[in-house]
């Protein structure tokens, strides 16, 4: 009933609020049973994961003014309500995944090909970022050169390690979200895969991934990397 993409996107930040609680608040969670009831409802389980597909898809083209970081929002969440739904109700819908791939393979395939985009996509923004954030942690090592800065080029410098922070954060969890979906949708949609030679653009990907990993290992190699949760070996 509601065709506006970004509209229905919307939808995904009660789902998520309601399953999984906020992202500032992770122990406030609306669950309850009547949140249970719904999933145990026929007409939810039957049409849950095409909305969910349907609004991966529809991102690519939210029609907002950042569109191009609001898509990768939405699908976060997408991500986010998919990985929930497998590790609590996985009896349930990795039937309904299978039945859905089998019957819209036109779509499934549409949305993987998407999934894998963006993973190649956040590969390359997180390496970015993270090479950024080691050449300010070199600059600040050497202190001869950090002090060498005016007070307003050190500022500067503090002002893009805090960017670069955040947006390291943010791609580790899309990256997370993004590879544990590909994982349970490799396993329960094997035959999918390999019928439509999937496999071998996912086998692509991960050697995208490897080879990018490896090629910049030196100028990734920053301190505390349990900052943020980075941990590539």
């Amino acid at each position: 009933l509601i065709h506006n993409p970004y509209l229905r996107s919307q939808i995904f930040d009660l789902i998520l609020y309601s399953f999984i609680g906020h992202k500032s608040e992770p122990h406030l969670k609306l669950v309850t049973s009547s949140t249970y009831s719904i999933l145990k409802s026929d007409f939810v389980q039957d049409n849950l994961i095409m909305c969910l597909i349907r609004v991966f898809i529809d991102a690519e083209r939210v029609g907002t003014s950042n569109q191009f970081y609001e898509k990768f929002n939405i699908r976060n969440k997408v991500l986010q309500t998919i990985e929930h739904l497998f590790k609590k109700h996985e009896d349930v819908f990795k039937d309904k995944v299978i039945t859905y791939a089998e019957q819209n393979s036109e779509d499934t395939t549409k949305m993987l090909t998407l999934l894998m985009n963006d993973f190649n996509y956040i590969i390359e923004e997180l390496i970015s970022h993270l090479s950024q954030i080691k050449t300010y942690q070199d600059l600040k090592d050497d202190e001869t050169k950090w002090n060498e800065l005016s007070d307003e080029e050190k500022q500067r410098e503090e002002m893009k390690f805090q960017e670069n922070d955040r947006m390291v954060k943010t791609f580790i969890q899309m990256l997370n979200h993004t590879l544990n979906l590909l994982v349970v949708l490799c396993s329960c949609l094997q035959k999918f895969f390999l019928r439509l030679r999937l496999a071998e653009r996912l086998a692509t990907s991960l050697n995208y991934c490897l080879d990018q990993f490896t090629h910049n290992s030196k100028s990734i190699n920053i301190k505390n990397k349990e900052t943020y949760e980075f941990n590539p070996i």
